[in-house]
């Protein structure tokens, strides 16, 4: 892969993935705005491919899917590593993608778009050099435990620039990663306000409600993602559990928009509905290439996760005017507040549905943590917001 003959910064973007998740969509915006604001040659490399491939390329970026097997490896060190033998599978890998890129040119600066085992791979695999690194951390504990511990504390000792996702990043690097403060600059994730408003704007309220089985008094709670065990979708379904126990008078249907209803996790997801008497109230709408339509579903939205950095999701649902209700687990509480929804301890399963129950008992109120919440995220996390933020550290490098 050859550099473009141009005089302009030649940036190599590098991700895990192009699928529909957070840390690629917030590339995805990234690259739009730069194409609009700012005079960059792009490339981007990610580990596997998906559905946002196309949607970098119209961007401008000159895009390569680096891995044409299971992340991170091939089909040849998959089968390997199935004969147990992992460290044959793993050396095998690495030299495969090591001679895949080994001509790369890095340009004038790498941008690395998460902490991950594909992305380490990736910058292992291809001859840095003295070429600037910027690595963006869009994980925690979770998230940065996937890779090994060394690999991480290389990664972050290599880069000249750390962009973190949240303030909730920025400490976990500091407590536990031993990253010195000043090294971190705080960008919280973009959303495209505008084109969420126009997918909800656009959908048929109606319609969808019909297909998950509302009716007009029915109050549809609903969180978007996939539905891993990061994500706990366990969770909400237990606080509905609670709240129909508690509350019988109200009729509340739970949608979970994400993932496909016949992977193991959906299945896990469904079988625990049933487990609860809610299999015939909880609808799985599956990955689509726009999920943000079915936001306009919902009258609530939950974020019942175990750990999330600063979700892609939640400022999707604000910017739709949903009330959000979640646990204070991450970066989400530097979004979510009583003026926009209701944070509850984690793992408090019972205060989240007290507070699903205040929410959907008061139409009226709904509507005005909605309006907040999507006033807030257009001030402070649309695009053309907080992509200078995101990308301030990146021209100090090119400089």
């Amino acid at each position: 892969m050859r550099g473009m003959s141009s005089s302009r910064p030649r940036v190599l973007f590098l991700g895990h993935g192009a699928e529909r998740t957070g840390p690629p969509v917030h590339l995805s915006h990234l690259l739009r705005w730069l194409k609009a604001e700012r005079e960059v040659d792009a490339t981007v490399i990610v580990a596997r491919g998906g559905d946002l491939v196309e949607d970098y390329r119209a961007r401008g970026a000159e895009v390569t899917v680096a891995m044409r097997g299971r992340e991170p490896l091939e089909p040849l060190p998959s089968a390997i590593r199935r004969a147990r033998a992992p460290e044959a599978a793993e050396a095998l890998a690495t030299r495969a993608l090591r001679a895949r890129l080994r001509r790369t040119d890095p340009g004038d600066l790498v941008y690395l778009n998460t902490v991950s085992g594909p992305t380490v791979a990736l910058v292992d695999a291809i001859p840095l050099g003295d070429t600037p690194l910027l690595v963006h951390v869009h994980e925690l504990k979770i998230g940065l435990s996937a890779p090994p511990g060394d690999d991480v504390a290389r990664l972050l000792r290599r880069a000249d620039a750390i962009v973190a996702a949240s303030h909730a990043v920025a400490d976990d690097l500091v407590d536990r990663r031993d990253v010195d403060p000043a090294r971190i600059t705080i960008a919280h994730e973009l959303v495209e306000v505008a084109a969420v408003r126009h997918a909800v704007r656009g959908a048929d309220r109606g319609s969808l409600r019909t297909a998950l089985g509302a009716g007009p008094s029915t109050v549809v709670v609903g969180s978007l993602g996939l539905p891993d065990w990061r994500k706990a979708p366990e969770h909400l379904l237990t606080a509905v559990w609670h709240l129909r126990r508690d509350r019988p008078d109200l009729d509340v249907r739970v949608a979970w928009i994400g993932g496909h209803a016949g992977s193991p996790d959906g299945d896990r997801m469904q079988d625990e509905a049933a487990r609860l008497g809610l299999g015939d109230r909880l609808h799985h709408v599956d990955h689509s290439a726009d999920p943000a339509r079915w936001l306009a579903a919902l009258d609530v939205f939950v974020l019942p996760s175990r750990e999330d950095a600063f979700p892609l999701a939640a400022l999707e649902a604000a910017a739709a005017g949903l009330p959000i209700v979640s646990f204070a687990s991450g970066g989400v509480v530097e979004l979510v507040d009583d003026a926009t929804g209701r944070v509850v301890p984690y793992p408090d399963v019972p205060a989240m549905a007290r507070a699903l129950a205040e929410l959907a008992g008061d139409a009226a109120l709904r509507a005005a943590l909605g309006a907040e919440g999507a006033a807030r995220v257009a001030e402070r996390h649309d695009v053309g917001v907080g992509a200078p933020r995101v990308w301030a550290p990146a021209e100090a490098l090119l400089r």
